[in-house]
């Protein structure tokens, strides 16, 4: 099956049915946890998913556009981990895990060619059941989910890369939402100490 998980917070609930009509049609479930404390959510039960299953890890302020799936799928192997989003670091220590990344693939900008990462963004990602089979919510013990994967994916020798797109391919919701509706970059852009140390002690 391909399964699609989604945490989502109270600030967001207007824009996750919206969210959910973009992928619904394209995978065989979609998966949501309401009312998120964390971001590691999206993985809540992960375990439990069969080992032929392909997981896709989703936002609840993204909307994926007609042919997400199929896409990504075509650049989707056993062993790896995919997705529209990510970094390098530079060379540890690093001062500040929002300033100090040497290379970064964003979301909503345009990605000419497949480049590995050390931190893959959960905002769009994909991968087998199998390539993460002892993997779900509980690994995430602090906020920042794409901090974990990458640790995650260190430590079991798993390659994360972002696969080529265009600018345009996802819609981002954020600009709908009130000035005062929270991310974690607003959250603790100021204020990334823990966040910088996971970066230099584990990964």
């Amino acid at each position: 099956m391909i399964i699609v998980q989604i945490a989502t917070i109270p600030e967001r609930s207007g824009l996750i049915q919206r969210v959910i009509n973009s992928l619904k049609n394209q995978v065989d479930e979609v998966k949501v946890v309401h009312n998120s404390t964390t971001d590691g959510m999206k993985f809540y039960n992960h375990g439990l998913r069969s080992p032929d299953d392909i997981i896709f890890i989703c936002d609840d302020d993204i909307i994926y556009p007609s042919g997400y799936v199929s896409t990504m799928l075509t650049y989707l192997k056993p062993g790896i981990v995919i997705t529209c989003m990510g970094k390098i670091m530079r060379p540890r220590p690093i001062e500040s895990f929002y300033r100090d990344e040497l290379i970064g693939y964003k979301t909503f900008e345009t990605n000419d060619k497949m480049a590995q990462v050390e931190v893959p963004g959960t905002c769009a990602m994909a991968f087998h059941r199998s390539t993460c089979p002892d993997l779900d919510h509980t690994y995430f013990k602090s906020i920042n989910s794409d901090i974990w994967m990458g640790i995650y994916c260190k430590e079991n020798n798993i390659p994360c890369y972002v696969i080529p797109h265009k600018a345009d391919w996802l819609t981002n919701l954020m600009p709908m939402l009130p000035l005062e509706t929270p991310s974690v970059f607003d959250r603790f852009k100021n204020n990334d100490t823990h966040m910088t140390e996971l970066i230099n002690t584990r990964l």
